[in-house]
């Protein structure tokens, strides 16, 4: 057995054959002399994980179904899978694309177990120890190519695993860009959430680095994702974004900075709590800005008024009981620790002015 594991992994698809044949086993027949179906099956597994296509037209000759599962011999876990999903997981496109074309089902659910050791295949969000048969193929995609392949053979791009996370959702949890765009350029649903209420935007507020943030948050907001989403909680993208540089880009793509969470928590807020002074200042002055457009809607007579009498309505459509909070939250918690008074905390705010001199005033109620 181990010989002709090295054979396939050298790819000599004819010296696989020839010892094949030596070992008494008949073309053409599902009985096998001196391997049993259990071993014939792992070695096409094995051949779907080394990419050997030529291994793989050999062992097909034997009446091999495609679609079956079997344990993955450099596996750890042992769970069965199948040759399309090791061969889409290891990102061997031209095996992939031999399996689909000799009847793989491009559809069938699998367990979330990663075949990579100590990979885990759903970001921080589930371990590689779920045994729930509920990821297509599409969902452990590694590339654009391999995407291609199994779009063109009718793989579902709206399949949802136990926990409701999408193809899409799970390109954008495992920083697979290219992936991510070729979705996206299929149409593919953008706003279908998990269990727990989180879209594709929000889970790219999770990437691994600041550029694998940013862009998977353009490609989502550029094709079309709802920025105003919210999770169980009542959180939108814009409470999880940790850059300044995705804040700017939900906000281009009309973000709504006013939207609370299920405590009453605007973006503001809690941009304030997690001390990112920067995306503080962006968000103070959208949701001024939003709130400027919300009365311009309202009141057909908004243009026609004054700036002096525009910015009166702005500062009184804003919300108060957002800065009484961001007092609560920030300020007391936060500065009076490091400050003799909660003025001079206030002070030390990297804030606009006005927002600091209407902090200061709460303070001294």
């Amino acid at each position: 057995m181990d010989d002709i594991l090295e054979l396939i992994l050298k790819d000599d698809s004819q010296k696989l054959d020839d010892s094949l044949r030596a070992q008494g086993t008949k073309k053409g027949s599902s009985i096998l002399d001196d391997l049993s179906t259990k071993d014939f099956e792992e070695l096409f597994v094995f051949a779907s994980y080394s990419g050997s296509v030529g291994c793989l037209q050999v062992l097909s000759n034997y009446e091999i179904d495609v679609n079956f599962s079997a344990s993955l011999k450099s596996a750890l876990h042992g769970v069965p899978v199948t040759p399309l999903r090791v061969a889409v997981e290891y990102d061997n496109t031209a095996a992939v694309k031999w399996l689909c074309c000799h009847g793989a089902n491009v559809n069938n659910r699998e367990a979330v177990w990663s075949t990579k050791s100590d990979d885990i295949t759903s970001g921080t969000f589930i371990t590689s120890s779920c045994r729930v048969p509920c990821m297509t193929p599409l969902h452990f995609a590694q590339s654009a190519p391999c995407v291609e392949i199994l779009l063109g053979h009718g793989a579902d791009m709206s399949a949802q695993d136990c926990m409701g996370k999408t193809p899409v959702a799970m390109a954008t949890l495992n920083g697979h860009l290219d992936v991510l765009e070729v979705l996206c350029n299929h149409r593919a649903p953008l706003n279908l959430a998990s269990s727990w209420g989180a879209t594709p935007l929000m889970y790219a507020q999770y990437g691994r680095s600041r550029a694998e943030r940013v862009t998977a948050t353009e490609i989502l907001c550029r094709s079309g994702a709802d920025v105003d989403l919210q999770d169980r909680n009542g959180r939108t993208a814009l409470h999880l974004a940790k850059d300044i540089e995705c804040v700017c880009l939900i906000l281009a793509y009309h973000g709504d900075p006013s939207i609370e969470t299920v405590f009453g928590k605007t973006t503001l807020i809690t941009a304030a709590e997690n001390q990112r002074w920067d995306i503080c200042r962006v968000l103070y002055d959208a949701q001024a800005v939003f709130s400027l457009g919300a009365l311009g809607r309202g009141c057909s007579l908004f243009c026609s008024l004054s700036r002096d009498h525009q910015a009166w309505l702005v500062k009184c459509s804003r919300n108060v009981r957002d800065l009484t909070h961001l007092c609560r939250c920030v300020i007391r918690k936060q500065l009076k620790t490091r400050s003799k008074t909660l003025s001079e905390g206030t002070n030390q705010l990297p804030l606009p002015t006005p927002l600091k001199t209407f902090l200061t005033f709460l303070n001294c109620q």
